[in-house]
């Protein structure tokens, strides 16, 4: 983000943060350490962590919700090795959690993970994972709504071939206490991946909570989220 938008910024509110680091786990640092200087300030300081791994977007996403939600602070594991920088470690510590929750399998977040955060003083951990991205999200979403008293209703669904819908409406879930499930569409993303439509986050969900459900949201136009998803979805709730 460009120290142009920055000064932009700057002539139009009172004050400007800018939270960064390094590379994007450092920048996850500065922006955990400063939620829990907000959340100390307020009396309320989180004991509970969500870890993620940087080599994707999928599950941090998923899990961005939980994180607006609750004021859990996320954490991710280094590129290439998926484990827990010193850095991180040391951040970790000193924040004073007691829980942890691991977002995506050892595949994600090496199971070396855990006994990191054993060392940096967590009693208890918790993984949520699946075979891809879309098991993951529905374990996310099931654990937020089951364990962490969030709601089915006014649940987000968004593109999981890309992140910028997810993203900017994780934050609408979270202000909802909501979940977000990820459902792709048959394409190629920008880095040449190739995805097919799973209707697995509808299915395993969506439908299954559709008692709970008044109302949701799907983030993106047709483009993003195919009329067939939509259709899927109004099936899933009639």
């Amino acid at each position: 983000i460009s120290k142009a938008v920055e000064t932009q910024l700057k002539a139009k509110v009172k004050k400007v943060t800018r939270l960064a680091g390094a590379t994007a786990v450092g920048t996850a640092e500065a922006i955990s350490a400063e939620a829990v200087r907000l959340a100390a300030a307020s009396d309320a300081a989180p004991n509970t962590c969500i870890v993620s791994t940087a080599n994707g977007f999928y599950d941090a996403l998923s899990a961005a919700p939980v994180a607006y939600a609750k004021g859990y602070p996320v954490y991710m594991t280094e590129f290439g090795t998926n484990e827990l920088s010193a850095s991180t470690r040391a951040a970790i510590k000193a924040a004073g959690y007691d829980r942890a929750i691991i977002v995506g399998g050892p595949a994600a977040v090496s199971s070396t993970v855990e006994g990191q955060l054993a060392a940096a003083g967590l009693s208890s951990y918790v993984r949520l994972w699946g075979a891809d991205a879309w098991h993951t999200s529905a374990a996310i979403a099931d654990f937020a709504v089951d364990e962490l008293e969030m709601s089915a209703d006014k649940v987000g669904v968004a593109d999981g071939n890309g992140y910028w819908d997810a993203l900017t409406g994780a934050a609408l879930c979270g202000r909802n206490g909501a979940a977000l499930v990820l459902v792709p569409r048959d394409g190629t993303t920008s880095d040449g991946y190739e995805f097919s439509y799973d209707p697995y986050c509808i299915d395993a969900f969506v439908a299954k909570r559709a008692s709970s459900i008044a109302s949701g949201y799907v983030f993106g136009g047709p483009a993003a989220v195919p009329e067939s998803t939509m259709a899927a979805l109004e099936s899933a709730t009639a």
